[in-house]
């Protein structure tokens, strides 16, 4: 997580302590590693409302602040959704206006044929966006892709020992999506990578954006070093909001740093933009499955707010719709079944979460919290036997039984 946000943290006060320096990521991360994915959330919304009591900030009025991004994170790992309130320029105002879309798994199919290396990123607040990734990797290992580099990977030694990932394995893999696409692209064959720099240069106050390419262009060298190695690899990587980006500014993005080294275009692929009204009008119609988005003349089209050759390919998604008591992507992944569920009033605001048999292998296979309004649940889950637990907010598990998938 180091500089993944930001390049400082905040001073507030938290209830009876006296000011101090704190990191809600830090906390929340703890809370996690000992099993409190509802403390973590709980916890961080406590700093997040003290901090903006101090301040005397207001929703829906203050930037972002570290405060805010930890809490729309650690939410979103239990099904929340936190808005942050970044702003676009101008982009409700287009309407998807001449504008077309095509289903992104077979778009992204026929244009990674010919590719040695395919980049996509995501909102790391927005989990559905690793189902993306997730559902097209049996068609890339098909392709003959073998290597899958993720920016969320920190420790793959769990991987090679285990053969599955931990949620020590890095930070963003405390998420079921996370953990799920770590696992499937084991099982099929894939060999993982973590790429993210460790450099341990420190913010001196005077530009922000020299830390910015360090970060970059050690991301796009660990990258490089795959193809050192191995010069006919062939690479999916699964990155963060704009590392994928080939125009950048004041900042050289990791994907056009790989570029320079390489002399590899890839191909990239943009699913992160801030504004989801974007094309609001039109997608809210269609099936909720990923889009790719396309002009009158059905070419590729980037969204409004951003320029010409930052990327090659947007993607969108609809608005979710409620499925069987889940938001229905949550129920997309590809090479699963169905499987029904019913839970107790007394279960209201506590966690379902969906676990492997084996303690070692601690990431959730699938997690919710139990609202009021409803008490049967759909689940998405590959043959095999799990566990189904109910966890409360203090990490205790109420109940435990073992399911088998058929």
């Amino acid at each position: 997580m180091k500089k993944t946000l930001l390049y400082f943290v905040l001073l507030f006060p938290l209830y009876t302590f006296s000011q101090q320096v704190t990191d809600p990521f830090k906390i929340g991360g703890k809370l996690i590693e000992a099993g409190n994915y509802l403390g973590a959330r709980d916890t961080v919304l406590k700093i997040k409302n003290a901090y903006y009591l101090a301040h005397q900030l207001q929703e829906n009025v203050a930037p972002p602040t570290l405060e805010d991004q930890a809490l729309a994170f650690f939410g979103s790992l239990v099904g929340d959704t936190y808005t942050l309130n970044w702003k676009r320029s101008k982009l409700r105002a287009m309407k998807g206006e001449g504008v077309n879309f095509s289903p992104a798994i077979d778009y992204i199919i026929k244009a990674s044929k010919d590719q040695q290396v395919v980049m996509i990123n995501e909102d790391h607040n927005t989990p559905k966006h690793r189902l993306l990734s997730y559902n097209l990797l049996e068609d890339f290992y098909a392709l003959g892709y073998r290597y899958l580099a993720v920016e969320a990977l920190e420790n793959d030694s769990s991987c090679i020992n285990l053969g599955y990932p931990q949620i020590k394995s890095g930070f963003y893999t405390q998420e079921p999506n996370m953990g799920n696409l770590l696992k499937k692209a084991l099982k099929l064959g894939f060999k993982l990578v973590p790429y993210e720099s460790t450099d341990e240069t420190e913010y001196d106050g005077k530009s922000e954006s020299y830390l910015d390419n360090i970060r970059e262009v050690n991301q796009a060298k660990n990258l490089y070093h795959i193809l050192e190695k191995d010069p006919q690899a062939k690479i999916l990587v699964h990155a963060g909001h704009g590392h994928i980006w080939e125009k950048g500014g004041d900042i050289i993005f990791m994907a056009e740093y790989f570029r320079i080294l390489s002399g590899i275009n890839p191909l990239t692929i943009n699913q992160s933009i801030n504004s989801m009204d974007e094309f609001k009008e039109k997608l809210d119609s269609a099936i909720n499955i990923p889009y790719v988005v396309l002009d009158k003349n059905n070419k590729p089209k980037i969204s409004a707010g951003d320029e010409i050759g930052s990327y090659d390919l947007l993607v969108a998604w609809p608005s979710p719709q409620e499925a069987y008591g889940r938001k229905d992507y949550t129920l997309s992944k590809k090479g699963t079944h169905l499987h029904l569920i019913t839970v107790n009033k007394k279960d209201i605001d506590n966690l379902v979460q969906v676990v492997s048999l084996d303690p070692k292998n601690d990431i959730p296979v699938d997690q919710f919290v139990v609202t009021k309004n409803t008490l049967k649940y759909g689940l998405a889950l590959e043959k095999g036997q799990y566990y189904l637990q109910i966890v409360d907010k203090n990490g205790h598990v109420s109940r435990k039984e073992k399911i088998n998938i058929l």
